[in-house]
């Protein structure tokens, strides 16, 4: 099989589409003998050749056959085929939590059921002496029952296990990766801590803690590691509306030294819930995404024309002061939250645009006017 082509079956397996491509391979949806629907992971043609990756690869599926875990895809078969090798998994639907944040930061009543979620599935791994390694947005996806799946164990690590990353060469995502894991040093359960701290931060607030050049890898790198050593700065500067207790174990989690986290992942998780159990995230991924207004949209969008469709909150307007303005803006989309909040505690403004509960009734007219006072502080 090349690595173009894209067959209708593969080894007994119906393929109906491609689901993505990585480094190493493509996965597709598919169809076993039986009916049942799959994920198959095929290995690029290119890399069979390579002892290193195909040892990765099998590592991979070795992996999950010893985890049995709801967050965690099961495998169900993996072998070599037509001059290549690949793993059957589990089909996991859902939304990518990297594609749900493109809707904007999440409540931070749902962050709390999320890392609950996560840090049972790490806790569990954790225990079997496996570390997942390369925990992103892009690796979690919530399924429409509101659970979580972690995915893509291809950069984990059995503790104790053979060293297939060659030294010196640091095989990481920039952006989450721990010091020690910048560093290329040895690894243990912590790493995982501070990269679901990182994570925690980019649903909160909807971004990373610090900038990332994704066009030159060296200065990203730089940029990362120069962070990770400094002290952290506390989410509520810029964001007061997150809780203080959530913004300690942020910085907790990702602490620059592992001794200073949390000293594994049932811990973290008990000083999470014991603030409360948050809630899941079924509700925001059926209800699909929400088509947010711009300022402009909102000043230059006729009378007559409301935001107000079933898939999204509708525009408000509101009146706020420095007391009032972090609680009317709980519904707004993070990028009027990042422009107004400033002004409205700095008392620059008097009104500002918020996003009511959905079919509230505004007063276009009303948001109208809004929307040119805060644009003109």
């Amino acid at each position: 099989m090349s690595d173009q082509a894209t067959p209708e079956t593969f080894d007994g397996y119906e393929l109906k589409r491609k689901l993505g491509e990585g480094g190493f391979g493509t996965v597709f949806e598919a169809y076993d003998p039986n009916g049942k629907r799959v994920a198959l992971k095929i290995l690029h043609e290119r890399l069979v050749s390579d002892d290193t990756v195909v040892r990765r690869f099998f590592q991979e599926a070795l992996i999950l056959a010893r985890l049995q875990h709801p967050a965690i895809p099961q495998v169900y078969h993996f072998g070599p085929h037509d001059n290549t090798h690949y793993l059957v998994l589990e089909f996991v639907e859902g939304q990518e939590i990297e594609t749900m944040l493109k809707d904007g930061a999440l409540e931070p009543d749902e962050v709390v059921g999320l890392m609950a979620q996560l840090f049972d599935a790490l806790s569990y791994a954790h225990n079997h002496e496996i570390i997942h390694r390369d925990l992103k947005p892009a690796n979690l996806i919530i399924t429409p029952e509101g659970k979580l799946k972690i995915l893509d164990f291809g950069i984990a690590k059995i503790i104790g296990g053979v060293q297939l990353t060659a030294p010196g060469i640091v095989n990481v995502t920039l952006g989450y990766a721990s010091p020690e894991q910048l560093r290329g040093q040895t690894l243990d359960p912590r790493a995982d801590i501070f990269a679901a701290g990182m994570l925690m931060h980019q649903m909160l607030t909807g971004k990373l803690p610090f900038p990332l050049n994704h066009k030159d890898p060296l200065e990203a790198y730089q940029a990362q590691l120069l962070w990770t050593g400094a002290e952290r700065e506390s989410m509520r500067e810029k964001y007061p509306q997150i809780p203080a207790w959530l913004d300690d174990f942020y910085r907790k989690c990702t602490a620059a030294s592992a001794t200073d986290r949390h000293a594994d992942a049932q811990e973290a998780r008990k000083a999470l819930l014991a603030h409360g159990q948050g809630t899941d995230l079924k509700a925001r991924i059926n209800r699909g995404p929400r088509r947010v207004p711009t300022l402009d949209q909102i000043a230059q969008a006729p009378a007559t024309e409301a935001y107000d469709n079933t898939n999204a909150p509708t525009a408000a307007h509101f009146t706020a002061d420095r007391q009032s303005g972090p609680v009317l803006l709980k519904y707004a989309p993070e990028h009027i939250k990042q422009e107004v909040l400033p002004a409205i505690t700095r008392g620059e403004c008097t009104f500002c645009i918020g996003m009511s509960e959905p079919n509230s009734g505004a007063d276009l007219a009303s948001i109208k006017t809004s929307a040119k006072r805060t644009e003109g502080g």
